[in-house]
């Protein structure tokens, strides 16, 4: 029988393999037309594939699938000295949990926060990085919570079965990640029962003018590429104190100078829905 051959795409170019694809739509008509074969080579339509995917892929370098694994893997060791910088803030801040409530944590990366818990009721998270949901159902599972719920969602998703349902939302080295702080807050505070209480640890900028707040906005492009959407840059403790939802008490806590040197400046406290 007469068959159509299309070679494969010889460079790595989008149009190309676009082009060759539009080829493929011609022949196939005219060979449905005639009653004929037509043979597309496999390495074409992987490279028209790949091509494409790049196309979705807004950093032009790996896709945010590879991007996020490999933030869960580098986490994962350093997820425990990481906390040990914060340990005397964090048993502090966790005294805010009273016993038999219902906890929800945004963002809990591999599950750092839970061995602070005590007598929960239920605890909520809500993590959109898949890769690390094997470790937080572990660090559950070994810190004593009976009655953990994991939801593969970030927390700018409004979720109406938990609207007014958490006595306690927590988030820890959470608002430099997320595109939309503001939606955040305000989801925060739809979440919270009345008089909830917003538990919260962030890295921020440092002060205007300094040659560190330089530093941080020049090296946040590669942070947020390589620490999944991290901000070196960002201040989250203005954008706490002045929402509108909250009762907010912001105290400035400064780490030991380590591997992460331009997030010393840190914040914490208690915010209460108004």
């Amino acid at each position: 029988r007469t068959r159509f051959r299309i070679g494969h795409c010889k460079t790595c170019r989008t149009d190309q393999a676009s082009a060759s694809m539009r080829t493929f739509a011609k022949a196939a008509a005219a060979a449905a037309a005639l009653g004929t074969a037509v043979v597309v080579s496999t390495p074409m339509l992987l490279r028209h594939a790949y091509n494409k995917k790049r196309e979705k892929d807004k950093m032009g370098i790996v896709s945010a699938y590879t991007r996020k694994g490999f933030f869960a893997m580098m986490y994962s060791l350093v997820s425990e000295s990481v906390d040990q910088k914060f340990h005397s803030v964090k048993e502090k801040l966790f005294e805010e949990v009273p016993e038999a409530c219902d906890v929800l944590e945004i963002g809990p990366g591999v599950g750092a926060n839970f061995k602070y818990y005590r007598n929960l009721k239920s605890l909520t998270a809500y993590e959109p990085n898949t890769h690390m949901h094997q470790q937080l159902r572990e660090q559950a599972s070994e810190s004593g919570i009976k009655h953990f719920v994991l939801v593969g969602e970030g927390a700018e998703d409004l979720f109406e079965s938990a609207i007014g349902k958490f006595d306690v939302v927590v988030s820890t080295l959470v608002l430099c990640s997320v595109k939309q702080p503001d939606v955040v807050l305000k989801n925060v505070e739809t979440w919270l029962k009345p008089g909830g209480k917003f538990l919260f640890l962030e890295h921020v900028a440092e002060q205007k003018g300094t040659s560190m707040r330089w530093f941080q906005t020049f090296i946040s492009p590669f942070t947020r590429f390589a620490f999944d959407g991290c901000h070196a840059d960002r201040c989250s403790d203005c954008t706490i104190a002045a929402f509108p939802g909250f009762k907010a008490e912001v105290h400035e806590y400064y780490t030991p100078k380590d591997l992460f040197f331009w997030t010393q400046r840190n914040v914490y406290g208690v915010a209460v829905k108004a």
